[in-house]
Formats: structure tokens, C-alpha cells, sequence
């Protein structure tokens, strides 16, 4: 059956056919569209996606289409590559390099078209940043769609390999910043409950659950039957699957007497009349894959390549493949067809004929990891050449695919002969290691247990560093109870006076534990017997980590005075390691980093946890980066360096989405949602925080989940003070005593200014009295000590005490200030200029809001820069020159929106105004008025000057 005359026969999509032209109309009028088709196999779904592409088309979109195939779901981003490849092959080499040199690499890493013609290597080489992947796949959406909209159809996602998937999911949460038609296409398995989870955060989705037909037009699509009776019985055995209706109406038409019991069979049955070379070649072609190469599907079968094309021809005129247009390959009919085949041949035969394919392809050239399939397929236990093969594949894939990784090592593993514990373990061990980055936690556990299992019992260094390590992925999964077990049950095998280096490295990950649980005691406890058995030792970092939880822990509890020369000698310490110890125990990063988050002092800790993410990227010791990440951005944050968070916190975002830990991923996506609010970004930070909201309430009791949300009200103070309250009281308790000591500062006068806002005074003064009370304050700590200042200003001047009221806030500003306590400086010298011009002291008021507003500018606090703004021209002022030219610089080029972004890419690559009006289905007088906005928030006069800056940024 043709294309054409398949797409005629689409009775009964009526409705669906409707959608999907107002989806591409949608599109080509500028806008954005997720459309997803989901049902059984046979349903429709690739009919409707031939219609989709067939009306994108003439509608003037750019389509790329891919197919995922069962046989490739191993091949990392074999989806992807169907549907970029071809296209970009076509590219201008030119047009590529305004990605810039990194993006450029990513995607070589990714696109065989791309590698042929660049050397470059991707920088992120780790399997924990493989989103840089997907953000360079994503640029070549933007680049492509600069010209005209996108249509990116992807059909069978059921069976993409899993970083196609991933692909996925980063799309649909952060969009192409052009119009493009996402479609989908997918039976109701795994993992479309992830996709349609994913596609819920899209704006206005179009989702088509496809059911059977009805019985008009399951009848209709049988009128080529001409017993009535047959007909009747044909459409109740079908269901309503259009593809089982054509079937079962094939097999009825090329045989008489009894119908077969199941579509397998019908297929089976027309096949099986075939001459014995076609048949031969069409069970070449179900084993070679779909769709497949003529000569590839010989080769399977046994035949002479030339000897295949009169086959061809008689499978393809008797429908069961189809020519691919612009293409040497075939494809089946539909998916079924060529599992029908593939299951009706012998499995004998088949086991022969993927051997044969394997050799096939090692003529050619083929990688590991594309032979890789085949020779699962075929390989006998004890074949050397294979295991070698699928560890080769193993390794190649991951850094782009570690679920496939996996895979080919179990594969190995499988292959291998007899009681060889050594060798299991070499492949074990990064096998755990491959199932830990792909977010499958359960599996890597279970590999690092097999590990243990295989060892001698003997306390040997070996066998002690992997139960630290398993005792690691147990924490990191909050099975913290079986991991002090795990922990302490080593420890008491130990001999006294053993080695003391392992028994250090067991009570190090024992500390690790304590801090997740949020156990000071412990962490103080631990963190000190780990200090006195690695002291004097070889290990440098597990000295300088242990000494930076041991600060930690002090100023967990308020203990300045035992914290401050820990937190010293801990920095020390870490600042002597050299790169290869650092990475070695990249853990020491947190501690120390943490330490001085802590502490408060934010640039200690943002240097030192820059270095550890760069030693864990140049090592590949990746399991901590989105960690690290979260902590630096907090500190860059507090610093209000939000145009250099910005990036950090979604790098850390992407990375904990990865691990597929939802308390990692409701952690980060809080900080990304505190960076967005400070910026200014205020519904991006909405949609973000509410989105975090409905994934914590899915994480299991404890100190964790109370501090985040209440972390996440915070936000809601100004817009909507009683629901903030009320959520911080119901997490923290009615006194926040639920909380972390160190950080229930902050929501402490949160509260304040909550009750100051719905008029609870004395709500209000309890809150602040509370806070002067709290031991932060007694122990002179920076932080605390400005936010009680700040709460006793705002309730100052709720009771008209404005004079003394702007005093407090002044004096606090400035001590903040020499401590480089950024955030709370600004706030609070904001408060100040309030409190100030509330007292008529306009002048004093207009100086603090003046530099609040210069401050916030330079890192790009869009929110205070237009909170001082506002209250400045309250005063009859304005904001200075200089502060208003940096607090557009400080958007930059991040600062501008989606569409902003696509027209400042069109005027740098050397369009007039009017070409970008073309381009972008928009008026010439919009896209004047667009590059003013762009112009003021770059901080260019021309695009002369627009050009190079983002010339620059690329």
C-alpha cells in the first residue's frame, strides 16, 4: 500500500485530522506546539503522523522526522540522528560555527554528519553533564528555525534509545526558542508515562489518546470484502485497529477457508507464499532492522548481495516493504509486519543470521556500537571476541547513553565462562557506576552488592573502599539506615590498631550520612574520629574533608569560636590538594564548600567549590556535580551574582533530573526558582516553584522535605503573605522549630514581613523578638544579625517608628556590607530607604535606594533594582545613569526572551529589518520596536555593537 493511498484511508480520524491542522497553523503563525499521539500498535499513530508531516510541509514548515527502531534502542541518540542528521549534513559549515566552537563539538559527539567535519572535542566529557548534549541539539533547533517554523515529528518513541529520550524530556522542558512543532508519537507503555508527565508543564498540549474505530468506519475500511458476513466478522476479531482490520482483510483475500486467530498469524501467512529466495531476504531484512539495507539484509540471510534485488522486488510488489524516498533503504510495511517475520523464523536460523550481520557490518567498518546488537544476539558463552566487543561498546556509549552502557556490560558479563570473580568484577564495577548515572539507583546498588559478594570476606583495603562506595549510592538514595548498618558492621570487623586509613574512609561516609540526615551530633562525632585515624596518613583529602565537616558541624550549632579555626585549616588544607587527590575524594569539595555556606561566606565558598566542579569535569568524577553545582549557586546568589548563577543552578538542575532523585530535583529546581525571583523572572520562577511544590509532596517525610517547602513559600511573601505564613507555620511549625538552626533565620523574618502585610502586629513583634533571640544572633553571626535587625525595622515602621526604624536598617546594611553579606545588604538598605523617606529624611533615602539599586544591577537583581526604582520615583528621583545602563547590561543577553532572542540571531547573522519580519511572521514596525527593547537590555546603541556581543557570547 502506498503512502498516499494509506493517508486517503484515515476514515474515522475526523477529529484528530482537525487537531493537527489548528496545531500546524499554530505553528506557522508563530507559536509553539506539543502534540502527542498515543495508542496500541496498529492504531493510527503513523498514519496520522504521514498527515502531520504531509500538511507541515505544505504548510511551509521545515520537517524532521525520525523513527525509532527496536533494533537501534541501543544506539545513543539513534532517534536524534534520524531526525538531525540528513539535514544537517546539508548545512553550510558556516552556519554551524555561529553555534561556537563548544556547541559545535557537543554535537559532533552526537551527529555523524557533524563529526566527519570537525576534530573538535566536547569539554563535558562525563556521563552527569550529558545535557550538554541535548542543550547543543537544542541551539540546532534555534539555528534551523531562524529561516522558517519547525516541525520535529518522532514516531515509535516506545522504542528510542534512552538519550534520544532524555533528548526528549529537555525539550519539552525548555523549548526552542523558535516556533516548532514538537509531535510525538508512542503506544501507552513506558515511557510514555514520563513523556505525558513531562508534557503536563507544557503550555497548552495537544494530547490524542487514539481508540479503536467505530463500527462505520472499521466497516469502511472493509470494503473491499465482499461478504457481508465476513465483514462483520472481520471488524468484531479487529477491534477497531485499523491495522488489524487491513490485515485480517489481506490474509482473507490471499486464502481461503478459516481465518488465523491473531494478526502474527495473518502476516505469517502471507508471507509464508512467497518464493523461497524472498522469503529468505525478508528474514534477512527482520533481523538486519527496520528500515533496513538491501545488502546488510543478504548478508543475514546467507545470500549473495547480488542476487538480492529481484527478491526485492517481488517483496516489495507484494507490499510487505516499501521503498524509503531519497534513500538505498526499505522499510516494512509497519512495525508489525516485521516482528510477525522475525518471530515466525526458527530461532536457530535467527541466531545465525544476526552472526552473520555482525560479520557483515565488521566488514564495513561498523563501531562496537552498532554491531553490538547483533552479536548480543548471537554470541555463545565464552566467546572472547564478543565480551571484548560489548565492553568496547559498553565503554564508547557512556558518556552519551549509560543506560546502554549498562546493558552491554551485563551483556558481557553474561558471555563470560565459568568461576572468574576478578573478571566479573572489572565488569561489574563500572557497570555500577553506568546504572548510577542513568538515575537507576536499585541496579547500581545490586551490582556494587554483587561486587561485595564476589570478594573475599577478609577486611582487605579492596573490599573496604567498596562498601564506602556502596554505602555512598545508599545515602545518595536516603537508605541511610542500611548504610550506618552496612557501615558500622565493617568498622566492627576491624582489628584494633588495623588499618586506619579504611577504618577513616568508613567513618568519613558514616559523617556523609549524618549530614544528610541533618544529624549534627553525629556529623560532629564522626567527622572527629575520621580526622583522627587520617591524620598523619597518605590520604590529604580525606584530612582536609573531614576537617571542613567538623567545621560544618560547629557552625551548625552556632559554635563560632570551635568553627572558625576548623573552617581555616580545612581551607588550607584543600587549597594544598593537588587536582588528582581532589578527585580522588571529590567529596571534600562539599564539606569545605558547605562549610563556608554555612558560615556565610559566600566567595569562600564559591572559589572553592568552582575548583571542585572543575577537577570533578577533568576527572570524570561526576556523581557529586550537581551537588556542587546547587551549592555554588547558592553562594553566587547570595553574592547577587545571578547572571553567573543563572547558568550554574540550570547545569545542576539538568544534572539532578538525570539521577532521577526527587529530593535532588526538588533541591535544585528551589534554587533555580530563588535565582529566577531575584532576577525578576517572576512567572518563569511561579511555574518553577509550583512545579517543585507537586514533586516534594511525592518525597518521604523528614528535615529535608520541611525545609523545602517552607524555602518555597518565601517566595509567595510579597504576592501573597497569609498563604506564605500559613505554609511556613504547617512545614517548620508553629515556631519554625522543624527547621535547620542555620537557615530558619531566613523565614524568621519572612514572617515578620508576612504579618506586617496583613496587619498582625503583634504577630509580628513576637517574630522579630524571637529572632534577637535566636543563638545565631548570640554568637555574633553576620547573617542572623542583619535579618533581626531587618525584622525589628519592618515592625518599626509598621508602628510609624520610621526615623528609627531607617537607623536599625542603615547600620545593619553596612555591617552586612563589610562581611559581603550581598543579599541581605541589599534587602535590608532597601528597607532603609523606605524606612528613611517614611521619615522624611528624602535625601538619606534617595542615597540607600540609590545603592540598593547599583548593587543589585551589577549581577543582574532585576527584583531590587525595580523596588528601589519604584520607591525612588516615589521620592520624585530617579535611578541614576550609570545604575540604569548596568541594570540593562546586567540582563544581558539571558535577560531577553524567547522571541527577543530569535530576532537579535537574525540582525547579527546580517538581516534587515524587514527580512526579519519575513522570517518571523511579524510586522516590520514589531521587530523595530523589538530590537529597542533588545538594544536597552544587551546595552548596545547599534546592531553593529548587537553583533559583536553576541559574536562574543556564541
Amino acid at each position: 500500500m502506498s503512502q498516499v493511498s494509506e493517508i486517503s484511508r484515515l476514515v474515522g480520524r475526523d477529529s484528530e485530522i482537525t487537531a493537527i491542522a489548528a496545531t500546524v497553523d499554530a505553528v506557522h503563525a508563530g507559536r509553539s506546539q506539543v502534540l502527542v499521539l498515543t495508542g496500541e500498535a496498529g492504531i493510527g499513530k503513523s498514519a496520522l503522523m504521514s498527515t502531520l508531516r504531509e500538511r507541515a510541509g505544505e504548510a511551509g514548515l521545515l520537517v524532521l522526522e525520525g523513527r525509532a527502531a527496536e533494533h537501534e534502542r541501543d544506539v545513543p541518540f539513534g532517534l536524534a540522528i534520524d531526525a538531525f542528521d540528513d539535514e544537517v549534513a546539508g548545512l553550510h559549515p558556516r552556519r554551524l560555527e555561529s553555534l561556537g566552537e563548544g556547541r559545535v563539538a557537543d554535537l559532533a559527539a552526537v551527529l555523524p554528519s557533524v563529526a566527519r567535519h570537525t576534530s573538535a572535542v566536547a569539554a563535558h566529557a562525563g556521563p552527569g553533564e550529558r545535557f550538554h548534549y541535548h542543550r547543543a541539539l537544542r541551539a540546532l533547533l534555534e539555528l534551523l528555525g531562524r529561516e522558517r517554523p519547525l516541525a520535529l515529528l518522532l514516531d515509535d518513541l516506545h522504542w528510542a534509545d534512552d538519550a534520544s529520550l532524555e533528548l526528549v524530556l529537555h525539550l519539552l522542558r525548555r523549548p526552542p526558542r523558535v516556533p516548532l512543532l514538537l509531535a510525538l508519537a508512542m503506544r501507552p507503555a513506558d515511557p510514555a508515562a514520563r513523556v505525558l508527565d513531562a508534557v503536563r508543564a507544557v503550555e497548552s498540549p495537544v494530547v490524542l489518546a487514539l481508540g479503536g474505530l467505530g463500527r462505520d468506519a472499521a466497516l469502511a475500511l472493509l470494503g473491499d470484502v465482499g461478504d457481508p458476513a465476513l465483514r462483520d466478522r472481520l471488524q468484531h476479531e479487529a477491534g477497531g485497529n485499523p491495522l488489524y482490520l487491513r490485515e485480517l482483510a489481506r490474509a482473507a483475500e490471499h486464502r481461503e477457508g478459516a481465518l488465523p486467530d491473531t494478526l502474527i498469524a495473518a502476516v505469517q501467512r502471507q508471507v509464508a507464499a512467497l518464493p523461497p529466495a524472498s522469503r529468505a531476504l525478508l528474514d534477512g531484512a527482520a533481523v538486519a532492522g527496520d528500515p533496513f539495507d538491501p545488502e546488510l539484509a543478504a548478508a543475514a540471510a546467507g545470500l549473495d548481495p547480488g542476487d538480492a534485488l529481484t527478491p526485492l522486488d517481488r517483496l516489495a510488489g507484494a507490499d510487505l516493504v516499501k521503498s524509503i524516498p531519497g534513500d538505498r533503504r526499505f522499510s516494512f510495511r509497519h512495525p508489525i509486519v516485521r516482528r510477525a517475520v522475525y518471530l515466525g523464523a526458527p530461532e536457530g536460523w535467527r541466531l545465525g543470521a544476526h552472526e552473520r550481520a555482525a560479520a557483515a557490518l565488521a566488514d564495513r567498518g561498523a563501531s562496537a556500537v552498532v554491531r553490538a546488537y547483533h552479536v548480543e544476539q548471537s554470541a555463545r558463552p565464552g566467546d572472547e571476541a564478543a565480551i571484548a566487543l560489548l565492553t568496547d561498546a559498553a565503554h564508547a556509549s557512556m558518556n552519551a547513553s549509560p543506560s546502554t552502557a549498562a546493558r552491554w556490560f551485563a551483556a558481557a558479563l553474561r558471555l563470560i565462562e565459568g568461576d572468574d570473580p576478578q573478571r566479573r568484577i572489572g565488569l561489574l564495577a563500572p557497570m555500577a557506576l553506568a546504572l548510577g548515572s542513568a538515575g537507576r539507583m536499585e541496579e547500581a546498588r545490586a551490582a556494587v552488592l554483587e561486587v561485595l559478594d564476589a570478594l573475599p570476606d577478609e577486611p582487605t583495603p579492596a573490599r573496604l573502599a567498596l562498601i564506602a562506595a556502596c554505602a555512598e549510592v545508599e545515602n545518595t538514595m536516603g537508605r541511610h539506615a542500611e548504610a550506618v548498618a552496612r557501615l558500622e558492621e565493617a568498622l566492627d570487623a576491624l582489628p584494633e590498631g588495623g588499618d586506619q586509613e579504611s577504618r577513616a574512609s568508613l567513618e568519613f561516609q558514616l559523617t556523609i550520612g549524618a549530614a544528610y540526615r541533618l544529624d549534627v551530633p553525629s556529623v560532629a562525632r564522626w567527622s572527629a574520629r575520621t580526622l583522627a585515624g587520617a591524620e598523619g596518613g597518605s590520604d590529604r583529602a580525606l584530612v582536609a574533608a573531614a576537617l571542613g565537616a567538623s567545621a560544618l558541624a560547629s557552625y551548625w550549632t552556632h559554635d563560632v569560636e570551635t568553627g572558625r579555626p576548623l573552617l581555616q585549616q580545612a581551607t588550607a588544607a584543600y587549597d594544598a590538594l593537588t587536582d588528582q587527590e581532589l578527585a580522588s575524594r571529590v567529596n571534600a569539595a562539599w564539606t569545605i564548600g558547605a562549610a563556608h555556606v554555612f558560615a556565610e561566606q559566600w566567595r569562600m565558598s564559591a572559589d572553592r567549590l568552582e575548583r571542585g566542579l572543575a577537577v570533578s569535569r577533568a576527572f570524570n568524577q561526576d556523581r557529586l556535580l550537581g551537588m556542587l553545582a546547587g551549592w555554588q549557586a547558592m553562594s553566587l546568589s547570595n553574592l547577587l551574582e545571578l547572571d553567573a548563577a543563572l547558568p550554574v543552578v540550570e547545569a545542576g538542575e539538568e544534572a539532578a533530573r538525570l539521577v532521577n532523585l526527587e529530593y535532588h530535583m526538588a533541591w535544585a529546581m528551589w534554587l533555580h526558582a530563588r535565582v529566577l525571583y531575584a532576577r525578576g523572572d517572576a512567572l518563569e520562577a511561579r511555574a518553577l516553584a509550583e512545579e517543585t511544590r507537586r514533586l516534594i509532596v511525592r518525597v518521604g517525610p523528614g528535615p529535608f522535605k520541611e525545609s523545602a517547602l517552607v524555602n518555597l513559600a518565601l517566595s509567595l511573601v510579597e504576592e501573597d503573605p497569609e498563604r506564605a505564613l500559613r505554609e511556613m507555620k504547617v512545614a517548620g511549625g508553629e515556631q519554625l522549630e522543624r527547621l535547620d538552626p542555620v537557615w530558619g533565620t531566613y523565614p524568621m523574618w519572612a514572617c515578620a514581613q508576612a504579618c506586617v502585610a496583613i496587619g498582625r502586629l503583634d504577630e509580628a513583634e513576637a517574630w522579630a523578638a524571637a529572632l534577637e533571640r535566636h543563638p545565631g544572633v548570640a554568637a555574633g553571626m553576620g547573617g542572623p544579625v542583619t535579618r533581626a535587625a531587618g525584622a525589628r525595622a519592618t515592625v518599626l515602621l509598621a508602628r510609624d517608628e520610621a526615623g528609627r526604624a531607617g537607623d536599625i536598617a542603615l547600620a545593619a546594611a553596612d555591617g552586612a556590607a563589610r562581611l559581603e553579606l550581598v543579599s541581605d545588604e541589599v534587602e535590608v538598605r532597601l528597607l532603609a530607604g523606605q524606612a528613611l523617606a517614611a521619615a522624611g529624611r528624602r535625601d538619606e533615602a534617595v542615597a540607600a535606594l540609590q545603592d540598593t539599586a547599583a548593587k543589585a544591577a551589577r549581577g543582574g537583581a532585576r527584583k531590587w533594582v525595580d523596588s528601589a526604582g519604584r520607591e525612588l520615583r516615589r521620592l520624585g528621583a530617579r535611578l541614576s545613569a550609570g545604575t540604569a545602563r548596568a541594570g540593562s547590561a546586567g540582563e544581558g543577553i539571558a535577560g531577553l526572551t524567547g522571541r527577543e532572542q530569535e530576532i537579535a540571531s537574525l540582525v547579527a547573522d546580517g538581516m534587515s529589518n524587514k527580512q526579519v519580519a519575513a522570517a518571523v511572521f511579524l510586522s516590520e514596525k514589531t521587530v523595530e520596536n523589538h530590537l529597542s527593547r533588545i538594544f536597552a537590555k544587551v546595552g548596545v546603541k547599534s546592531r553593529v555593537e548587537l553583533t559583536r556581543v553576541l559574536t562574543e557570547a556564541r
